[in-house]
């Protein structure tokens, strides 16, 4: 029987990881004795539960059966274990995360080595990138997005809000003839050269305090894939970005960059975190959304 659920547990692993070698990562073990385990369990059952090619990996109608059931297993095995460990609980294991290049030097990064510290046999591994991975294929645990998502299989809870601020450098203001006086409305930047981000929607969202909103489209004069590159473009006088207010700090106080339109607010971004739909619900993912949100 013990041998049964623990067949079960690298089972379940397997199809949750999407392969034997990510599955082998995931429980310390080498993928062929993983291997040895799905094919035992098989034996045992007198039934095929996976289709194998050199590609993926894929569930028969009778491997999506018990992994259902082995699913309901283990998470009741973690709800009892929690039950019983409780807050001294000492967590084990591994996580992957990807999260855009703009958070390498961000609160998010902040709260995730508070989380590290907190649970030190915890091991990370973060990619920084500004590409939208794909989470399953890539075996990736957690994902922080920024902006408004498509819709999808994979589970999404908000974790923030981000506070862009339009701004230019002084330089490219001179260059328009205007002072900033002149400038009062959205509209008023219609003309001007934009600095576009290619994960984001060519156009700004100003809201006035009283509510009003204004919707500036635009096409941009340059495009790149990466939110510091877009700050440091527009320092260089190549036109208006707008980053998120965590990253204009030090720009704004040393005068390369001055923030237009005061009086307007432009539309908050959301910030989520993403991670797949078969995760368990004590796992170390759920455990760092819940710190995240905290």
């Amino acid at each position: 029987m013990i041998d049964q659920l623990k067949a079960l547990a690298v089972f379940a692993t397997v199809v949750d990881k999407g392969s034997f070698k990510a599955a082998a990562l995931e429980l310390n073990l080498t993928p062929s004795v993983v291997s040895h385990h799905i094919s035992k369990l098989e034996n045992k059952l007198g039934l095929a539960l996976l289709y194998r090619s050199t590609r993926r990996l894929s569930l028969t109608h009778d491997g999506d059966i018990l992994y259902l059931s082995a699913k309901a297993m283990l998470d009741a095995l973690d709800s009892g274990l929690d039950k019983v460990i409780g807050t001294g609980e000492v967590l084990i294991g591994s996580l992957k995360i990807t999260m855009p290049s703009t958070c390498s030097d961000s609160y998010f990064l902040t709260h995730i080595a508070d989380f590290s510290h907190a649970h030190p046999k915890v091991d990370i591994d973060i990619q920084f990138s500004d590409l939208h991975h794909n989470i399953i294929a890539e075996g990736i645990d957690l994902a922080i997005r920024i902006g408004t998502l498509p819709d999808s299989r994979l589970m999404v809870k908000k974790i923030d809000m981000l506070h862009p601020i339009i701004m230019a450098s002084p330089d490219y203001i001179d260059k328009r003839g205007l002072d900033l006086a002149d400038i009062s409305h959205p509209n008023d930047l219609a003309d001007w050269d934009f600095i576009g981000i290619a994960q984001r929607p060519m156009n700004k969202i100003f809201i006035l305090d009283d509510g009003e909103e204004f919707v500036l489209e635009y096409k941009p004069s340059i495009v790149v894939d990466n939110v510091e590159a877009a700050q440091h473009l527009a320092c260089k006088g190549l036109g208006i970005a707008s980053p998120p207010a965590f990253l204009f700090g030090d720009r704004l106080q040393k005068g390369e960059l001055v923030s237009l339109l005061p009086q307007w607010k432009m539309k908050e971004v959301p910030v989520h975190a993403v991670w797949p739909p078969n995760t368990r619900k004590n796992s170390l993912t759920k455990r760092l959304v819940e710190f995240l949100t905290k």
